[in-house]
């Protein structure tokens, strides 16, 4: 993209600091070396939206390829220069994980545990608060009782009875506020299970209020059930499940650039042409080859002039999903917040409309799931976060 017009760019979205920063530099990238970027040309009435007085120089968005190829599913670990607060955190979480692992596998071990350890918990029976042939849910009415034990064999056998605990059980955590003072420190944690009996299936979701001791290794002194609903499915299969793998894992895009977090990247990218950090991602959902199956677009972070591709996924007639984004003309490496399917010239197919840093990206699909950008909108406020 020339510099004038990327600067003109800047000046219409208000953004000039950032894209000083992220797009107005056109030095050698070595995140660019692993191949080559994709160039969208958009209309000359486009580029008058974005200068009026620009006549011959296209808007082009660049970017670089793909991430080296992992081995299976990542998680992004933070270890140095981590903050109290994250530090605690991970470990809280580690520790909760290990208690709720030996009690649901019927070998209880106290040792995370202070000695003057308790719980409050709803007490008696739920009330029915949904029912049809397939769900029930049950909750602590408005007015239930509170119960406080103070035996930690106790309060896990409350929570196997409450919870439906079988010996196929899962569980997952998220702690999502934290609060530290001195040696003290209490965590808000979402507490998800899963188990699966002879004829049903059971999910809880609970939010407890922990409280801790921070010694070497931080000790569990309280937990407050907050919250607390049981689910029943009259299945002992799910009603969904996690099939990421399958439908994705045989594309070159998951292995090298889905599994990845964020952080991984920040790492990875040059400033110039590097992500914007604060950005939300969101996908479309549409027959975008009349085949009558449903594909699914993914729009991925970027900067102003370059980032990570979006991505077009093709469903197969077994449920896999092939990467088309390439052979689609939409894997555009500008930071890219949403995107919307719908016929927009009332020929039957579905075009294709992107919320981007530089605005908005009208493509028009021929039928087959290959895309032309034909009109580009500035939005002068601020760049459109969602459509």
């Amino acid at each position: 993209m020339p510099d004038d017009i990327r600067n003109r760019i800047a000046a219409a979205l208000c953004l000039a600091l950032v894209l000083a920063a992220f797009g107005c530099h056109k030095g050698g990238s070595s995140s660019r070396e692993n191949g080559a970027s994709r160039s969208v040309e958009l209309p000359e009435e486009s580029q008058a939206a974005i200068s009026p007085d620009s006549k011959s120089d296209s808007t082009t968005l660049t970017g670089l390829a793909t991430a080296p190829t992992v081995d299976g599913r990542s998680i992004d670990h933070i270890d140095e220069g981590m903050w109290t607060t994250e530090s605690v955190s991970q470990q809280t979480e580690k520790v909760l994980k290990a208690i709720l692992a030996t009690t649901l596998s019927n070998n209880f071990d106290p040792h995370h545990l202070t000695s003057g350890f308790s719980a409050d918990v709803p007490a008696g029976d739920f009330a029915e608060s949904f029912h049809d042939d397939q769900i029930t849910v049950w909750r602590p009415s408005e007015t239930a009782a509170r119960a406080t034990i103070k035996q930690p064999t106790e309060f896990f056998a409350w929570l196997k009875h409450a919870a439906r605990i079988t010996d196929d059980t899962t569980f997952k955590l998220k702690t999502f506020g934290i609060n530290i003072e001195g040696q003290r420190a209490s965590t808000d944690v979402w507490v998800r299970t899963h188990a699966i009996g002879e004829s049903h299936a059971t999910n809880v979701t609970s939010l407890w209020r922990c409280d801790w001791k921070l010694n070497e290794h931080p000790e569990l002194s309280s937990i407050n059930v907050q919250e607390f609903e049981v689910a029943a499915i009259a299945s002992s299969r799910s009603l969904f499940s996690d099939r990421t793998v399958e439908v994705l894992g045989n594309t070159k895009a998951y292995g090298e650039q889905l599994v990845h977090g964020l952080n991984h990247w920040l790492d990875r990218l040059e400033l110039y042409d590097g992500i914007i950090a604060t950005s939300y991602h969101g996908l479309a959902i549409a027959d975008v080859n009349n085949d009558g199956l449903d594909d699914i677009y993914l729009c991925q972070p970027g900067g102003a002039s370059g980032g990570l591709p979006n991505r077009l996924f093709i469903q197969q007639p077994d449920g896999t999903a092939i990467d088309a984004s390439a052979e689609s003309g939409t894997d555009w490496l500008i930071e890219t917040h949403g995107a919307l399917f719908v016929d927009l010239d009332n020929d039957g197919d579905q075009d294709l409309v992107a919320s981007t840093i530089a605005g908005l990206i009208f493509a028009m699909n021929d039928g087959q799931g290959r895309f032309e950008p034909k009109a580009h909108k500035v939005t002068a406020e601020a760049p459109p976060i969602a459509i």
